[in-house]
């Protein structure tokens, strides 16, 4: 987006006209970097609510866009916090890096980065070939072949990836 602005003549008039288009300009610019903003956001809520909808465990995720914008500059994040299931298993752990070899031969990619990954349950020390044991809260074994990944955030934040250009210049063009 370029824009010229002339001046041929010095006076007052030419001046306020100037600066006149100046504001209207970055009026303009403030209003697509808000647009841009708040599409992909939105983009990134819609696949990350797709994907925590996909696990067992979607009622115990909760998903949010957070507006951290300023009068200067556009700022959203989207965000997902888990519940703490028992003995230090969060919700949107077990979906986002997976628990258990059964449902998740392929990691998150970001697993390694993070620190996280399949079967990186706390604590785990009843682990068998095809899933685990632990103890519920009222004593009783439960055996289990554990979460599936569906990763919310990352697949979210790849759709924004993937979009970011084609977003901004379809706001830019306005």
């Amino acid at each position: 987006m370029s824009k010229k602005i002339t001046i041929n003549i010095l006076d007052q008039d030419s001046i306020q006209n100037a600066i006149n288009q100046i504001n209207a300009t970055k009026n303009k610019i403030n209003n697509a970097t808000k647009q841009y903003v708040d599409t992909l956001a939105n983009a990134a809520y819609k696949v990350a609510e797709t994907n925590i909808n996909e696990s067992t465990l979607k009622n115990h995720v909760h998903l949010r866009i957070e507006d951290l914008s300023t009068p200067d500059a556009a700022c959203k994040r989207v965000v997902a916090e888990g519940e703490d299931m028992a003995m230090g298993f969060d919700s949107l752990l077990g979906i986002e890096y997976g628990a258990g070899i059964h449902y998740n031969q392929t990691p998150n990619p970001d697993a390694d980065a993070d620190g996280y990954g399949v079967g990186t349950f706390p604590g785990q020390t009843h682990a068998f070939e095809d899933g685990w044991a632990f103890k519920d809260e009222e004593g009783k074994w439960i055996y289990t072949h554990g979460v599936k990944a569906t990763m919310p955030m990352y697949k979210a934040r790849m759709e924004v990836l993937k979009q970011k250009d084609r977003v901004v210049k379809g706001v830019l063009k306005k």
